[in-house]
C-alpha cells in the first residue's frame, strides 16, 4: 500500500510451527507469492524482504530451512550483555566518572560470576546472562542516587549479587545459592562480607553491611483476620520484597519460582496489598491447563479502559500489575508452544496485542507482570524468549526459625489478645515447637511415591493445623491440656486424613 519502492521489511516474530511456515515456502522461493485458503494470491514485491525471528528450527522442514539465510545469535563471549551495559550506562544521568566506574565494575564482576554460574550451577528454569544483567541495571537505576556515589562498589555488589544469585536454590541436594556465596567470599575480596551466613543475608546501610534480620519489623495480628490475608515478615521475605519493590518501580517483570506451598503467592500478594493505592493497582489471574491466548486476553482486557485512539490502559494514571499465578500450567500444543505465553511475550515485547474481531492493533499502556510458577509442575518451563525478560527469584522453604516467627505471631495475636489464662498462654510456645517438629517428621517419614503421589506435605498443611488452633475460645480452653489435645486433633485431621492406611497413623 506504500507507493515508493524503498526497501520494506516484514518481521515475523514468534515460534515456528509447520502450519504457517510451510505456507511461506512459495513466498520465500522465486515465485514470491502467498496463496490464501480462499485462493486469493498476494505477491511479495521485489523491494520487500522477510525476517523470521524464531527460537529454533525444530519443526521446520528442509524445504523451509534451505530457502532462508540462517543467522544463529550466540552469546558465548558475553557480547550481548556487554553491549547492553554500554548502552545502559550511556543513557544514565550520572557524572562521567561514575559512568566509567559502573562500566568497569560490570567487567570486573560480571564475566567471572556469569562464567562460574554457567560452569558450576543448576537452575530450575533456563536463564541467560543478559536477563540477569538487565535486572542488575534496573536495580541500580532505581537505587543508585547521588549520596551513594562514595560507596558505589557496595551498592553495585548488592544489586549484582541479588540479580545473579537469587535464581539459585537447592537442586538434587546441593545448595547452589550457598555455593555461590562461598565462591564470592573466596574470590571477590574488595568488599569483605562477614563470615556469618551467606552474602544474601546482608544489605548496604551507611557504607557498611547490615543483616536483613535487623530490618524485620513485628506486625500486630488479630485473629479476626484470616491467616491467608496476612504476610508475616521474616529476614528472607524482607530481602525479597525490597528487591521486588525496586523492580516494580522500574517496570521490570518479576518471576518467583519454587515448589508448591513455599509461600510464593503469599509473598507477592503481601507486597501488592502494601503498594501505594494512588499509584498502583493489581489484577490477579490463575492459569490452568485450559488457559489459551483468547481466554488470557479477555482476562487481561477486563480491568483496562479505552483511552485516546487505540490506547488501552488502567483507570486514571494508575500502573496496573498483572499478577499471574501458575504461569507454566497452560497445555502445550503439538509444536511444543503455549498460545497464552506467546500473547504475554507479544505484549512484553511490543506493548500491544490484536483485537480479534476487528483485526486491529490495541496498544496497552501502564501495565507490567508479576508471576509465580512451580518448575516441577505443568510444562516445567515457559518459552525462554519470555523468561529472559524476568528477574527470577527462587523461593526456598522457610527455615525453622522463620516458621517459628510466623506462627508465633499468629498464635500471640489470638491467645494474648483474647485473654486466655496464663497457663494456656505458656503452653503456646511448646505447641508451636511440637507442631514444627511433627511436620518435619511427617515430611521425612511419608515420601511421595508412584502409589502415594499425594504424599506431599508443605506449609499449607502446617497452616491448616494452626488455623484450627486459632478457633479456640477462652471460655472453652481453660487449661493447657485441652490446647494440646486440640493440637493433636488438628494434626490428625490435617496429616492423618491424607494417609492411606491406619498403620501410617500409628507411625506418627
Amino acid at each position: 500500500q506504500i507507493p515508493d519502492t524503498h526497501p520494506k521489511w516484514i518481521l515475523l516474530d514468534g515460534d515456528l510451527d509447520a502450519n504457517w511456515i510451510e505456507s511461506m515456502n512459495s513466498v520465500m522461493d522465486d515465485n514470491r507469492l502467498l496463496t490464501l485458503p480462499s485462493n486469493e494470491r498476494i505477491p511479495l514485491k521485489v523491494h520487500m524482504k522477510m525476517i523470521f525471528e524464531i527460537r529454533d528450527l525444530n519443526y521446520a522442514t528442509p524445504a523451509t530451512a534451505t530457502r532462508a539465510g540462517i543467522v544463529c545469535m550466540s552469546d558465548v563471549e558475553g557480547v550481548q550483555w556487554m553491549s547492553y551495559v554500554t548502552s545502559w550506562v550511556a543513557k544514565q544521568e550520572h557524572p562521567e566518572n561514575i559512568k566509567e566506574q559502573l562500566a568497569k565494575l560490570f567487567l570486573k564482576y560480571g564475566k567471572d560470576a556469569l562464567f562460574w554460574m554457567l560452569k558450576n550451577t543448576k537452575i530450575l528454569v533456563p536463564m541467560v546472562d543478559i536477563s540477569m544483567i538487565m535486572a542488575c541495571c534496573s536495580l541500580l537505576q532505581d537505587l543508585l542516587s547521588e549520596e551513594k556515589y562514595d560507596v558505589l562498589e557496595y551498592w553495585f555488589i548488592f544489586c549484582f549479587t541479588a540479580s545473579v544469585g537469587f535464581c539459585l536454590c537447592e537442586v538434587d541436594g546441593v545448595d547452589y545459592r550457598k555455593n555461590f556465596s562461598n565462591w564470592w567470599k573466596g574470590e571477590m575480596k574488595t568488599i569483605k562480607y562477614p563470615s556469618k551466613g551467606t552474602i544474601f543475608e546482608y544489605f548496604v546501610k551507611d557504607s557498611k553491611l547490615e543483616e536483613w534480620s535487623a530490618a524485620v519489623e513485628e506486625i500486630p495480628y488479630s485473629s479476626d483476620q484470616p491467616m491467608g490475608d496476612v504476610t508475616v515478615p521474616t529476614s528472607e521475605t524482607v530481602a525479597m520484597t525490597f528487591f521486588m519493590r525496586s523492580l516494580i518501580n522500574m517496570n521490570h517483570p518479576i518471576m518467583l519460582i519454587g515448589l508448591a506451598g513455599c509461600g510464593k503467592t503469599q509473598s507477592c500478594l503481601g507486597l501488592l496489598r502494601k503498594l501505594p493505592a494512588d499509584t498502583f493497582t493489581f489484577y490477579s489471574m490463575n492459569m490452568s491447563y485450559y488457559t489459551d491466548s483468547s481466554l488470557l486476553q479477555a482476562m487481561m482486557e477486563n480491568p483496562l479502559e479505552k483511552k485516546a485512539g487505540k490506547l488501552y490502559a488502567p483507570p486514571g494514571k494508575l500502573q496496573m500489575i498483572y499478577f499471574i499465578d501458575d504461569l507454566n500450567m497452560p497445555a502445550l500444543d503439538k509444536y511444543n508452544t503455549q498460545s497464552a505465553i506467546e500473547l504475554m511475550k507479544e505484549k512484553q515485547d511490543y506493548s500491544h496485542w490484536w483485537d480479534r474481531a476487528k483485526i486491529s492493533v490495541k496498544d496497552i499502556g501502564n501495565t507490567q507482570y508479576m508471576t509465580c510458577m512451580n518448575p516441577t509442575a505443568g510444562s516445567f518451563i515457559v518459552n525462554p524468549r519470555l523468561q529472559r525478560h524476568f528477574w527470577t527469584c527462587a523461593v526456598p522453604f522457610p527455615e525453622q526459625a522463620a516458621l517459628h516467627t510466623i506462627y508465633a505471631t499468629f498464635m500471640k495475636g489470638h491467645f494474648e489478645r483474647l485473654g486466655f489464662k496464663p497457663n494456656v498462654q505458656e503452653a503456646v510456645s511448646g505447641v508451636i515447637k511440637a507442631a514444627l517438629s511433627l511436620h518435619s517428621m511427617v515430611v521425612g517419614a511419608f515420601r511421595k511415591t508412584a502409589a502415594n503421589f499425594h504424599y506431599e506435605f508443605n506449609i499449607r498443611h502446617m497452616s491448616g493445623v494452626f488455623g484450627g488452633l486459632l478457633s479456640a475460645k477462652p471460655a472453652e480452653f481453660t487449661d493447657a491440656e485441652k490446647l494440646v489435645l486440640l493440637w493433636i486433633h488438628e494434626s490428625e485431621r490435617v496429616y492423618g486424613d491424607r494417609l492411606v492406611s491406619g498403620t501410617g497413623l500409628k507411625k506418627t
